[in-house]
């Protein structure tokens, strides 16, 4: 059985004898992955790939100090896809270890703040996602004939017969629609229509509202339901009672903070929402974002 080390100069030298470095990519391979010993070695193959050439094996060798016998060694094996798994499994391996010693550090967490713990086992998790599987792209034209035939039970209504007409409702699981506009051009007016239709038809609907409170959309859905559905305040309200609709909301004073992606998620999935209206996109926090990226594509 070959040790690591062996297996890496096998997998590095084979990708330049077969001049293969696709391998390498397919796997999503980088230089983390190899042993600091190794890394070098992998950056001296890619340096000279961003020249346009492999390097010759030989002058790689004797770069790396690595004799004849060992070089005919390292050559010998052949199956690079092979060397591949073991060397990702081998890096998952040694993260994990890792990972799970820091979470060690703080195991005192899980009695004095078992929420903060919670919170790294989140991030150890986050962290291990892009080893866990190698990605595999799907043909765009796989099942093509199923999109003429939309099930309409797996879309939401909006509300609005003409807008229907034209888009078949909202695709479960699959549409965002941002609306954009001036400061009381109607956009909560058009979230609270969209949730409460949805809402009438059985959905699970939450509201995110960055700045509204609790009272101020209520008085904003009896204007929504008088101006659809009735015509006073006092038949608005008896028509909501008797829709026995339930939308459940969270606003920024419930979290005494800007919402983050985290807590958004949090709301869908203890909720079981199937439909979310966030208004005030820009009072959202997104905390995986990097510096500059805009908050709208960072969020989705």
């Amino acid at each position: 059985m070959m040790n690591m080390d062996v297996i890496e100069k096998s997998l590095l030298f084979g990708v330049v004898r077969d001049k293969a470095w696709g391998t390498l990519l397919s796997n999503g391979m980088l230089k983390e992955y190899f042993s600091y010993a190794n890394q070098p070695i992998y950056s001296y193959i890619k340096d000279n790939l961003d020249r346009g050439q492999y390097p010759d094996l030989y002058t790689m060798a004797y770069a790396f100090h690595i004799d004849d016998y060992n070089l005919q060694e390292y050559l010998a094996v052949e199956n690079l896809e092979e060397l591949c798994d073991l060397v990702r499994k081998a890096y998952a391996s040694q993260l994990l270890n890792n990972k799970i010693a820091m979470l060690n550090e703080n195991i005192d967490e899980m009695d004095t703040d078992p929420y903060r713990f919670i919170d790294r086992l989140v991030e150890c998790t986050n962290s291990l996602k892009h080893i866990s599987t190698k990605i595999k792209s799907v043909s765009l034209l796989d099942d093509i004939n199923d999109i003429v035939t939309i099930d309409e039970t797996d879309t939401i209504s909006s509300g609005f017969k003409e807008l229907d007409m034209k888009l078949r409702g909202w695709k479960r699981g699959e549409d965002l629609i941002v609306f954009v506009g001036r400061t009381g051009q109607g956009k909560s007016w058009f979230g609270l229509k969209f949730a409460m239709s949805a809402a009438m038809n059985g959905e699970k609907v939450g509201i995110y509202s960055g700045e509204m409170s609790k009272q101020q959309l209520q008085e904003r859905i009896l204007c929504c339901a008088k101006k659809t559905y009735t015509s006073t305040r006092e038949e608005a309200l008896q028509f909501i009672k008797d829709s026995n609709i339930d939308i459940r909301l969270l606003t920024q004073s419930d979290l005494r903070r800007k919402a983050n992606i985290d807590d958004i998620e949090e709301f869908i999935v203890r909720e079981r929402l199937t439909m979310l209206v966030v208004d005030q996109l820009s009072l959202m926090e997104d905390n995986t974002c990097k510096p500059r990226n805009s908050i709208t594509t960072a969020i989705w």
